[in-house]
């Protein structure tokens, strides 16, 4: 017993569902459906392990897979009974009007053609589609363009044309008792026959078997043609079933045939010899009615259909060993959808399927535009049913009980009673009719234990509840007080009131009537007031009535003729037609009510349709496109569109609230359901902010909210003032280069952090305190050739901006290294005038040659004078004649002299690191230095040197002999003579040049004697 206690929903879902066909309808549409059961399987076309079945409603798709078949797709808008498919396409033959062009993929419609009917079989080669008309012969149709397939030839034919095979452009046509016609359609545009094989009986299929024809003939079975001329056609084999079963179809697969005899027997025939064709095996598909088969690889697959019952099934089976056949998958599509029932989120569909046990479909119906099913389970028969809590109710001669608490996985918990084929609950009791017994008050609350609570004696058909009171058919209407079950009240009778079913709503009774000689339709029944109810006229629709459903002020009827109507009942002595929906190519049953969907079972489907506008409902308008968040990042375009759709076609307004928003964003309403958004974002807009976009109809509005992100847009930090290229000289020392704060500028003002970085590390440059950029060269380094100096500048968001200079370090001509004095050391003693003065030797950084100087100094009263020798490269000086230099100063006893070094690179100068002093003997008590008579003419360094007066020159002659000794100025000029021809003994001598009257310079003192001549420098500093 159905019942709806709802009040008007508000469902804001809308969409399009593709309907069947174009129907008849005023104010109602189709929205949505679920389940496919198929109205028989006419014909399976096979490739790639996908099936292509016809079906009386419509074209399928079914993949085989292994050990099961799947179904992939159903196209409800044509109906077809014969297929060819080829890689892309599948061309499909409506039986009476023409060929459907599908793609394969979405099995979509492309095109559709004409053709002559009846249609009865079909091929395609290449550009070319061939259709066999029956009693209308040969069609040839161009499909070079799929979308616009153009008839380019017809060819009658003798008899009834029924099937076709294409061999090298030779049409074989099996044409029943014109038995098989051949057609050469090397020009499509002009086909001729050009030969035929005529014998008794029906010719009911033609298959091409290598260069052979195979043919069945419905008395002469299946025959093996040699067709090489056509003009005469012989018969190699043929083979005769012994069954009394006609044949019907033949299809070639390898070195077998494959015969299908009457409903479903198939004989695997072997044509290894093709002049002697043999029996394999015969097996049946028992219980089915075999429609087609097709062979592909090692499977022969079959659609099958049931006799008198709703449904199809497809199989594929095994012919790898034809001895031993085996299915090794099938799809199945059984079933008769008959009632619907909705209870909160979840429908359940009655499906009355006769081949197997019928039972219930549950179906999720939160989203009406694609229902999704969600499980089932079998109940035998099921009258009426209903729900408390998480247990379902089936009146099915006993009331049945299904457990719900996993709606996934339904289950049978207890059966109570019997006899009973009307129920309804109200407020957790159950009431049931019971044949022959009258209303049983029931108690479910525990299923396993059904308690009574209450007995009313009178006989009942049909019952309904609603809050106290109960309702009941049978000898007219009767109205009971069930508020104390124990003891129920009967409030009123009203005779002559009779219906095949109840349906309350608010203060209404809505009985129904299936009767047609009694008037079939629904009487309205007011009983606010139960004591004196107000009985309204028999309502009629025009078609005889199949189910009714009743919400809020509407009654939603199913008619025969597949017609569904909405019918208004707000006046209920004067019910209106407010819309309804004509499905000619189909059948309605039951119906349910929710919202302002209907539910119909349709035999092979549930529809949802929209009846909103029937019941004239003003739905909102609703968003086809609008962002939830748009994120960007500071200073770039915040913009979305959004677009909003009305289904009642109403003006739209769409406004956006901006409070949130700071100054800048502009909202645009178009006015044509669309709006745009737009913000050009600054540097300090960072932030989230949110508005709602409302769209109004003038009646209904719906409002999303609509969030900006605007990111933090990091801006780097930049230059403000570039560290120039830096020149500097060696051995520089530390210096400060740039205080980074300075150079660097960061345009959000985040804090910073520095690095720098060189290749050379010898440059040693550093960050101090973080912030000042400093370099300390490594001593005696240089790098004139350059070097680029990396210095780098993050924010807090490791943004980086780099920049350089370049470093130059000139290369400085050092001084030769510091260096010490050996001998003779400190405080030293002479005892002669001789000694050899010795220092460490030392080194160039630029590794020029060094040379030295020695440097003596005396001083002695007013005396202070300084003499220097050159060692040139020798880190010693031998010095013989000491007393020369006492003697020239004028100096005739005991003196301290001070000595030390000088080592240059013939630029700069260092001094040793000491000044050592020495005590010089007095030249009064030291003999000459050398009693030795020399062995040659000698010439000693003129003492002092330089001097600033006079100057001593000693020499020696190995012979007593006459000397010459005169000076010369440095250009050669003679200037003193000192000595003519002036005899000496052999052995030392002494001459004094006094130069007062000499300019300072350097002279060359040179001494004669017979032919050989020495020379000495001497330097007169004044």
């Amino acid at each position: 017993m159905k019942q709806i206690y709802l009040s008007c929903m508000c469902i804001f879902l809308m969409a399009a569902y593709m309907p069947v066909h174009t129907q008849d309808q005023s104010d109602i549409e189709v929205y949505g459906g679920l389940y496919d059961y198929w109205m028989d399987a006419t014909s399976i076309a096979v490739s790639e392990d996908v099936g292509y079945v016809t079906t009386h409603n419509g074209l399928a798709g079914v993949e085989f897979d292994r050990a099961q078949a799947t179904l992939l797709g159903v196209n409800r808008e044509v109906w077809v009974t014969h297929l060819f498919i080829n890689e892309d396409n599948i061309f499909a033959l409506d039986p009476t009007s023409g060929m459907t062009i599908l793609d394969r993929e979405n099995l979509e419609i492309i095109s559709n053609i004409e053709t002559q009917s009846p249609n009865q079989d079909i091929i395609v080669n290449r550009d070319i589609a061939y259709i066999a008309n029956h009693m209308n012969g040969l069609e040839l149709i161009d499909i070079s363009d799929p979308a616009n397939p153009e008839m380019i030839a017809r060819l009658d034919l003798p008899g009834a044309s029924l099937k076709l095979a294409y061999f090298e452009s030779i049409i074989y046509v099996a044409a029943a008792e014109a038995g098989l016609r051949i057609v050469d359609v090397s020009n499509p545009q002009e086909p001729v026959e050009v030969g035929s094989y005529e014998l008794d009986g029906r010719t009911v299929d033609v298959n091409i078997y290598g260069q052979y024809v195979l043919i069945a003939n419905d008395e002469n079975g299946v025959g093996i043609l040699d067709i090489s001329d056509p003009e005469n056609v012989e018969e190699i084999s043929s083979y005769q079933s012994e069954g009394e079963e006609p044949l019907r179809r033949i299809r070639e697969g390898g070195d077998f045939v494959y015969a299908l005899h009457g409903e479903n027997n198939i004989e695997i025939l072997s044509v290894s010899d093709e002049n002697e064709i043999s029996l394999t095996n015969l097996f049946m598909i028992d219980g089915w009615v075999v429609t087609n088969i097709v062979h592909d690889a090692t499977n022969l697959y079959v659609s099958l259909s049931l006799p008198d019952v709703y449904g199809g099934r497809v199989a594929r089976i095994d012919m790898e060993n034809p001895e031993n056949v085996v299915v090794t998958s099938a799809y199945q599509s059984v079933g008769e959808a008959q009632d619907v029932t909705i209870i909160g989120d979840y429908g359940f569909l009655k499906d009355a399927n006769r081949h197997e046990d019928s039972g219930y479909r549950i179906f999720d119906v939160t989203n009406p535009e694609n229902p999704v099913h969600v499980s089932s389970f079998a109940a035998i028969g099921g009258s009426d049913i209903d729900q408390i809590d998480d247990y379902l109710f089936i009146a099915s001669d006993a009331v049945t009980i299904y457990n719900l608490r996993n709606i996934d996985e339904p289950r049978q918990v207890e059966a109570y009673g019997e006899g009973i084929f009307d129920i309804v609950t109200w407020d957790d009791v159950l009431y049931a009719v019971v044949q022959d017994e009258g209303i049983q008050i029931l108690n479910p609350d525990d299923p396993d234990n059904i308690e009574v609570i209450g007995q009313i004696d009178d006989a009942a058909t049909h019952i309904g509840a609603d809050e106290n009171l109960l309702y009941a058919l049978g000898d007219g209407l009767r109205i009971y007080d069930v508020s104390n079950p124990a003891e129920t009240a009967l409030l009123n009778t009203v005779d002559n009131l009779n219906g095949d079913e109840i349906v309350i709503q608010g203060n209404l009774i809505f009985l129904i009537t299936y009767d047609a000689d009694a008037g079939d339709g629904f009487q309205i029944v007011d009983y606010a007031d139960p004591e004196n109810p107000v009985v309204y006229e028999l309502f009629e629709p025009e078609n005889s009535l199949v189910d009714l459903d009743v919400q809020g002020t509407f009654a939603y009827l199913t008619c025969e003729g597949a017609r569904l109507e909405v019918i208004d009942i707000t006046n209920p002595a004067e019910p209106a037609v407010a819309g309804f929906y004509d499905n000619d190519f189909g059948e309605m049953y039951g119906l349910e009510a929710n919202g302002i969907y209907t539910y119909v079972a349709e035999r092979d489907r549930i529809v949802v349709y929209d009846c909103h506008t029937a019941m004239g409902v003003n739905l909102p308008p609703e968003w086809e496109e609008i962002p939830e968040d748009i994120i960007v990042s500071e200073s770039e375009i915040a913009e979305f569109r959004v677009v909003a759709s009305d289904v009642d076609e109403q003006e739209l307004t769409i406004t956006m609230d901006l409070d949130d928003f700071p100054e800048g964003p502009v909202f645009t309403d178009n006015g044509d359901g669309t709006a745009e958004f737009r913000w050009q974002t600054g540097f300090e807009d960072a932030g989230g902010f949110q508005g709602d976009v409302t769209v109004s109809d003038g009646g209904n509005e719906i409002s999303s909210r609509v969030r900006v992100i605007i990111r933090n847009f990091n801006r780097p930090p930049v230059i403000a003032n570039r560290i120039p290229d830096i020149v500097v000289d060696e051995d520089i020392g530390e210096f400060e280069i740039a205080l980074l704060d300075t150079i660097f500028n960061d345009p959000d003002g985040d804090n910073m952090t520095y690095r720098v970085q060189s290749d050379v590390r010898e440059l040693n440059v550093t960050i101090v305190n973080r912030r000042t950029l400093k370099m300390r060269p490594e001593l005696n380094f240089n790098f004139p050739e350059g070097t680029d100096v990396q210095y780098t500048a993050t924010d807090v968001n490791n943004e980086v901006f780099s920049s350089s200079f370049n470093v130059v370090v000139e290369a400085v001509n050092d001084p030769p290294r510091l260096f010490t004095l050996l001998n003779p050391r400190p405080g030293t003693v002479l005892n002669t005038f001789a000694a050899n003065f010795q220092w460490n030797p030392t080194t160039d950084e630029e590794g020029d040659t060094v040379r030295y100087s020695m440097f003596m100094n005396i001083r002695h009263g007013d005396i202070d004078s300084t003499f220097s020798w050159s060692a040139g490269t020798a880190n010693n000086m031998l010095l013989t004649q000491l007393d020369t230099i006492l003697t020239g100063l004028g100096i005739d006893t005991v003196v301290t002299a001070n000595w030390w070094a000088v080592a240059t690179d013939s630029v700069l100068y260092t001094e040793s690191a000491q000044r050592w002093h020495m005590i010089l003997p007095s030249p009064l008590h030291i003999g000459e230095p050398d009693d030795v008579v020399p062995t040659e003419l000698t010439l000693t360094q003129p003492f002092p040197n330089p001097f600033n007066s006079r100057t001593t020159i000693r020499f020696a002659l190995p012979t007593p002999g006459f000397v010459d000794m005169d000076v010369f100025d440095s250009n050669g000029r003679y200037v003193s003579m000192l000595l003519k021809d002036h005899y000496y003994p052999n052995g030392w001598q002494r001459v004094t040049w006094n130069g007062v009257g000499a300019p300072a310079g350097t002279y060359l003192i040179r001494l004669r004697m017979d032919d050989k001549v020495l020379s000495q420098t001497v330097r007169l500093i004044k």
